[in-house]
Order: C-alpha cells, then structure tokens, then sequence
C-alpha cells in the first residue's frame, strides 16, 4: 500500500487524511503548522470599509469571525474567494454573493479584480498572504488593506516520519498545499533527514509551489490541478501509477524505475557514469535494488569509467 504524508495544517488534516484513505492509500499526519487566532487583529479592523474583499482561506474567515463575530460585508462590498472550499464555508454563514474563479488562485483572483476595479481591497489571510495580488493592487493604484487574521504556529514532524525514515527502500508520497509547508518541513528536520525527504516524490497544489520545490532540490514532483484535498488525491494515484514504471537501459540492458533516473532512457548507475547525474544510493536485496530495479549490469564502456 502507497504511504502519503499528509502536511496540511492541525485543524485539517484529519479530514485531509480521510480523502486518501478512502482512495486506498495510507494516510500519515504530519501537519506542520497549528492555526491560531492573531490576538494583535482588532476587530474594528474588519470593519473596515472596502470596495472589495478577498479571503485568502477558510482559516482566515473562521478567525475573523471569532476576533468579531458581528463582521458581516456591506450590501455594495463585492466578495472574492481564492477558491471553491472558501465559497462553501462562505454560504454557510453568509447570504452575500461571493465569487470565485475557476484558476482558484492568487492569478484567478488578480483577473476578478481586474474585472471589478476597485479603488480599494481588504485581503484576509495570515503573515506573508499572496504577494502576487499585493503587488497587482500596488501597481494599480488600488488601496490595500491586508488583515491577517490568524497565525501558523511551527509544529514538530520528525516523530511523524520516523517510520519512513527508519525504511529508506519504501519512499512514501510527500504532499505540499503551500510553499511554507516546505519551508518548515526543511526547518524542522536535520541536514541529513531533509536529504532523505528531497528524494521522495512530492504531490503539490499549484505551479508557485512546484517552483519552489525544485529549487530546494526536489526532483520528482507533480502538479495537483488545484490544492483541493480531492485533486491532491487524484495527483498521488496518478504519481503511484508512474512510480514503478519500468524501462530498460540503453547501456547496460537492466530494467529500473523510470522515475529513479534523470535520463529516460538510462537506468541511474549508467546515466551517473556516463553523464554526471546524481546516482541512486542502491539498496540491494534479491539480485535487485529496492529503490531503482537495478540488476547489477554494467558494459565494458562502464567499468573502464569506473577503473579511472
């Protein structure tokens, strides 16, 4: 059975386990961060008039609400959420229309407010929220007032991933919904440990957190069609399905993992050899690696590399 780390914030990612589980796969929680009211919001500050409102989260909504639970937009106020979960926890409290971009992110929600021009935007989300729509507003003149309404509190994961630590020849699925997932999983963790997660495949839920992973040096990553616990899932089988794709060496002739090397047609052992890529660290067990398929075979061309 596929193993999937599950490191989606302590509030949610029980509910976020459920969605793999169902699918057949072993969930494991791993949240990295807790989700804490901000005591330093004011709620008049919610209050405050603006011609648009953006909320970045169902984490920021439920904490506005509790800094002040009368905080409900004027009637004119135009409502925009990144995304569908959003517009659900939305329509549950509230009868004011809010809208919703089908890209459900921060460029989805730059083309609504291109749509709408607005002469001012009050954003909720927590520290850093999306950079991309402050500096849309920024460039367009637009008053921007950003609430931050709760914060992530870092929470430990080592314990979490010991198992897949202690049994290197199982690489489980990784998950990402954010960069500062990624981010505070590599803080959290030794220089040794964090090298061992780098070499497992890693499902993300937008193209800004791909990015962001291969250039802490992730190198089999896959793209959800959104963070949505149902699309991450969807990515996850479809990454299971191409895990242990076999191929067959150009050189040498062994079969191997087609994700296990940087070279298509190269098995690992060859492609290090002949052209300097990253070798797999074998692990050996009934004439075969656990970890690439490797048989062992090597051509003359290799082993005279391999003599200098």
């Amino acid at each position: 059975m596929t193993t999937v780390i599950i490191t989606r914030p302590q509030p949610v990612v029980a509910q976020a386990a459920a969605v793999y589980q169902a699918a057949g796969l072993q969930a494991v929680q791993a949240p990295c961060f807790d989700v804490v009211t901000n005591p330093s919001v004011r709620a008049e500050w919610l209050r405050l008039p603006a011609d648009v409102w953006v909320i970045l989260s169902v984490h920021a909504m439920t904490h506005a609400l509790q800094l002040a639970p009368d905080w409900q937009p004027p009637a004119a106020t135009r409502v925009i959420a990144v995304g569908p979960a959003v517009v659900q926890a939305w329509q549950q409290r509230f009868s004011h229309p809010i809208d919703c971009h089908p890209a459900m992110n921060s460029e989805g929600v730059i083309e609504l407010l291109q749509a709408a021009q607005p002469q001012s935007v009050k954003i909720l989300t927590t520290l850093g929220g999306r950079e991309a729509i402050r500096q849309h507003c920024m460039a367009d003149a637009i008053s921007y007032h950003q609430v931050n309404t709760y914060l992530l509190a870092p929470l430990p994961v080592e314990a979490a991933l010991r198992p897949a630590f202690d049994d290197p020849s199982n690489a489980p699925v990784l998950t990402a919904t954010s960069v500062g997932i990624l981010q505070q999983l590599q803080a959290s963790l030794s220089e040794s440990l964090w090298a061992m997660v780098l070499t497992w495949p890693l499902v993300v839920g937008s193209k800004r957190i791909a990015q962001a992973a291969e250039q802490m040096g992730f190198s089999v990553i896959k793209q959800a069609a959104s963070p949505r616990d149902a699309h991450m899932c969807q990515a996850v089988l479809a990454a299971k399905e191409s895990l242990n794709r076999i191929a067959v060496c150009d050189e040498c002739q062994s079969e191997f993992y087609e994700q296990s090397s940087k070279m298509t047609l190269l098995c690992p052992e060859c492609a290090h050899w002949l052209y300097g890529h990253e070798n797999c660290d074998h692990n050996f067990a009934k004439g075969r690696c656990k970890k690439c398929y490797w048989d062992g075979s090597e051509t003359d061309q290799i082993s005279s590399i391999k003599k200098g």
